[in-house]
């Protein structure tokens, strides 16, 4: 019962490999028993999303939105359509960012979080780094309205034992192999320093070029002629601009502001450019 599997020296978390394997012990092999984990799990997100809209906002029309533009959005269906283990780690992810809505007034909900945040990280390298940051400043925000309780004490503590041999596999033989083939800012191999290689594969996850007008640069991870949006929904991200820019000094727009520039860091290191299935938690 290994935490890593090896595939082609890339070294998978173990997460959407053992869901497929209890789904084959029970229908067996075959393409569909493969894809129906991540199938379910983009189902999913759009509920949690609703729910986490409508808990923020008490907007029930706004969440119903919100949903919907996930379910038929080209990078939605996509990532829902293969076996990406970041789709299955995004739901975990919004599992926990869920808990972390419900426990602003009970920290008891924290043990949501715990459980959502431990299955992404063992599900895709990339909420290794998004979900911790998140709940720092969950905790920083929030830390007069609990005070550290006696719940979250103990949620914390979980979380970081259960959760260590994640952050371990760095300093081991498969965390070596798999940052080596990711990151890209060694300045002698590419001849510029490693804060302009930063920003050059940051900035693009906000260039409505890429998010509405661009496919993916690799063919796996995005529909023919077809962005991460469709072209139209170019007017709906000028709304939501303008209405965080409005609403910015409410709860939600500050969360997503955070969420938008969190997101997309763990794919600007990498080699590939614009690497939307790095940056699921920005979409």
């Amino acid at each position: 019962l290994p935490y890593v599997f090896r595939s082609f020296a890339d070294f998978k978390l173990p997460v959407y490999g053992y869901a497929t394997a209890a789904v084959m012990k029970i229908f067996g092999p075959g393409i569909w028993q493969i894809r129906i984990v991540s199938v379910l799990a983009g189902l999913t997100s759009c509920l949690l999303l609703y729910l986490i809209v409508k808990g923020l906002t008490t907007d029930k029309r706004l969440a119903i939105v919100a949903a919907l533009i996930m379910l038929w959005s080209p990078w939605g269906v996509i990532f829902s359509r293969g076996g990406f283990e970041g789709n299955l780690g995004l739901t975990f992810f919004l599992v926990g960012i869920w808990g972390l809505m419900l426990a602003r007034k009970k920290p008891k909900f924290l043990f949501i979080t715990l459980i959502g945040l431990t299955l992404a990280n063992y599900s895709y390298i990339t909420y290794k780094f998004v979900g911790i940051v998140i709940l720092i400043l969950w905790l920083l925000r929030y830390r007069s309205n609990h005070c550290f309780s006696k719940q979250v004490i103990i949620s914390l503590a979980l979380f970081m034992i259960l959760n260590l041999p994640a952050y371990l596999m760095f300093f081991g033989v498969s965390g070596s192999n798999r940052i080596s083939s990711l990151l890209n800012l060694n300045q002698r191999e590419t001849g510029y320093p490693a804060v302009a290689q930063l920003t050059a594969n940051y900035l693009p996850f906000f260039s409505p070029r890429n998010l509405f007008f661009r496919p993916d640069p690799v063919r796996q991870r995005h529909f023919l002629a077809l962005s991460t949006f469709y072209p139209w929904m170019f007017v709906l991200w000028l709304f939501g601009v303008w209405a965080i820019f409005k609403e910015r000094k409410k709860e939600m727009a500050g969360w997503i502001v955070v969420g938008l520039l969190i997101g997309p860091i763990p794919a600007a290191i990498s080699k590939d450019p614009f690497a939307t299935l790095r940056a699921l938690p920005t979409s």
